[in-house]
């Protein structure tokens, strides 16, 4: 079986940075996909997960607004609420690259410049 998915979109809302029992980071923030069709657009929305060390390092640049290329798998959740089964695709990401600056990086840049550039 093969999954992966590779989109291109802006952050829904700023990476919130956590860590598991066992001190893994985890970095969890959502994106909006465009796709425009002939007279029309259609917006894709799908929650993130970013694990490990990359999760760590990248928290503070992934800011709401900004546009990344991500590739992940994909991974249904489902939880029962009310007695009703929900259901929500999210990317667990394996790789990032930032297609522009975040506001926070632009407000407090590294000592590096090369770690603002796309990775």
């Amino acid at each position: 079986m093969y999954n992966k998915i590779a989109v291109i979109g802006h952050l829904t809302s700023d990476a919130t940075l956590r860590y598991t029992p066992s001190g893994m980071g985890v970095a969890d923030f959502g994106i909006a996909a465009n796709y425009k069709y002939k007279d029309a657009e259609e917006t894709l929305f799908l929650g993130c997960v970013l694990l490990g060390k990359i999760a760590e390092s990248l928290a503070q640049y992934l800011n709401k607004g900004v546009l990344v290329y991500l590739e992940g798998r994909l991974r249904e959740e489902k939880w029962e609420k009310d007695g009703k089964t929900n259901k929500k695709m999210m990317v667990v990401v394996q790789t990032v690259k930032l297609l522009s600056k975040s506001t926070q990086a632009a407000k407090t840049p590294p000592k590096e410049e090369s770690e603002l550039e796309p990775f």
